[in-house]
């Protein structure tokens, strides 16, 4: 199940300061450090869409903080059989709940550049991309299936991007209007995709 939040536009300067007030410390502090508004949103509106999933699929209470496998996957110590995944993008933010391995990757659609996209394309995802009617559309849709697939791992940046398989991967993607690619990865072949939208009021109320 994802939970995407990204109602950016309605949070104020005032609301901004109560939801990071909500946050663990560790997560406060690191939310405090972001030079830019968006930044600040982006770390509380990541951790609260996970706080939200977690009282209410799991029907925990309690403000759990993350451990960080080596490579950055954040994770649980307290409850080891939820699993999740967290991404953010400059005005969207999203986090994958699984009964097993999961991960997630949000991004806003921007120009291609040939330079970025050989660094982890494939030569025939090059080729695709260059046919297609929307490259820009079409590397954004390649970048986030495979970040998606690297944070599924656990791999991230020790993982060669280019030869990056969605091989034993059950995959969703979807275009969100106006201009933002998700797309969501588990090794579950019935794993629930499903995207439920959060409000302000959903963490405001937290």
């Amino acid at each position: 199940m994802i939970f995407l939040f990204t109602e950016y536009d309605k949070i104020s300067d005032e609301i901004l300061k109560e939801l990071i007030s909500k946050l663990p410390d560790a997560r406060r502090r690191q939310a405090v450090r972001f030079r830019f508004k968006n930044g600040k949103i982006s770390c509380a509106a990541a951790y609260l869409s996970f706080l939200y999933g977690f009282r209410n699929i799991y029907k925990q209470n309690g403000l759990p903080d993350f451990s960080a496998e080596k490579n950055g996957k954040p994770y649980l110590d307290a409850y080891p059989s939820i699993y999740f995944n967290i991404s953010h993008c400059n005005n969207a933010v999203c986090c994958i709940f699984g009964a097993s391995p999961v991960g997630v990757d949000i991004q806003e659609v921007r120009s291609f550049n040939m330079r970025s996209a050989m660094k982890v394309c494939s030569e025939a995802e090059i080729e695709r991309i260059n046919n297609s009617a929307e490259p820009d559309l079409e590397f954004c849709r390649i970048w986030t299936v495979k970040e998606a697939l690297s944070k599924l791992s656990g791999d991230g940046i020790f993982r060669d991007m280019k030869t990056l398989s969605a091989a034993n991967a059950n995959l969703m993607t979807s275009f969100l209007e106006p201009d933002i690619y998700l797309t969501a990865a588990s090794y579950s072949p019935d794993a629930d995709f499903s995207v439920h939208r959060l409000g302000l009021n959903d963490l405001m109320n937290l």
